[in-house]
């Protein structure tokens, strides 16, 4: 798990509350605030924070674990990805922060789904028959924008559609409940029933910046190995913002792709060129 990265998320002891103390909700004993398994969907209520706002969007996204790939629409049974939890504030006063709490259940039944794996800046904590994950530590904006990591394996073969339930609360970090903006957002990935998994090589010598990046990207590969390339844009609900087509020798001088229209936010950049691709990730700020 990697803290400010970029995405994706903040609570006092005193009053028990969400992010401007640094710990989850359930830690502080406020429990399940991510609307699954009957809990509530926001972070409003006694010794906690307040109703949900429509100033923060949160997002997610599952990712490769490791290598490139991603983001996907659906899971293979018994395979452990990264969950991309991002933060995004349109209000007129920036956060500090974000804090975030996790929960995945199956779809049918609203039952554990898969497991997550504690990592720099999160915590597991259980809350009845569920576990989720939540921040430990505020992870910062970046133009507004934050996210993290958080690493999933999903279950076993047969469980059918997940529903990942996320609250992410903005922050202003000033150890009282008041001012920061909660919202939630429920993501579901379906099963991949196709048992087919096929191993597409990697670009190597690929290069993307700046990163975080605002009005264009730079693409690089050293030493192109196919005539023509296809880069396409996706954000973190897997929606494909724009794709064009690269010649072998630009992307050898680098070429530039226009990002100026992308709102703020973060996206996977998917290089495909042959029988290769390769998957980075960038902000456009």
């Amino acid at each position: 798990m990697k803290k400010p990265l970029l995405f994706l998320l903040s609570l006092p002891f005193a009053a028990l509350v969400f992010s401007s103390y640094h710990d989850g909700a359930a830690f502080r004993l406020q429990g399940n605030r991510t609307g699954s398994a009957g809990g509530p969907a926001n972070c409003s209520g006694s010794g906690c924070h307040a109703a949900n706002t429509a100033t923060t969007r949160p997002s997610l996204a599952l990712i490769a674990a490791f290598g490139s790939g991603g983001p996907y629409t659906q899971y293979t049974p018994g395979t452990t990805y990264r969950l991309v939890i991002g933060g995004t504030s349109t209000a007129a006063a920036p956060p500090s922060g974000f804090g975030f709490q996790l929960s995945a259940v199956k779809a049918t039944g609203g039952t554990q789904a898969g497991s997550f794996q504690n990592g720099s800046g999160t915590r597991i904590v259980a809350s009845g028959a569920l576990s989720l994950v939540e921040h430990n530590s505020v992870f910062m904006a970046a133009s507004s924008f934050g996210t993290q990591e958080v690493l999933w394996t999903a279950p076993a073969a047969g469980t059918g559609q997940v529903k990942f339930y996320l609250t992410i609360n903005a922050v202003n970090t000033d150890n009282t409940a008041g001012g920061d903006a909660p919202n939630n957002v429920v993501v579901t990935i379906n099963e991949d029933v196709s048992n087919a998994v096929a191993e597409i090589p990697e670009i190597t010598g690929l290069s993307l910046s700046p990163n975080p990046a605002s009005g264009q990207l730079h693409l690089h590969v050293e030493h192109p190995k196919s005539a023509a390339y296809e880069l396409c844009i996706f954000d973190l609900n897997g929606k494909m913002q724009l794709c064009q087509k690269l010649s072998g020798s630009a992307l050898q001088n680098t070429a530039d792709i226009d990002i100026s229209a992308l709102p703020t936010g973060f996206y996977a950049a998917k290089i495909s060129g042959g029988n290769s691709q390769k998957t980075l990730s960038f902000i456009k700020k």
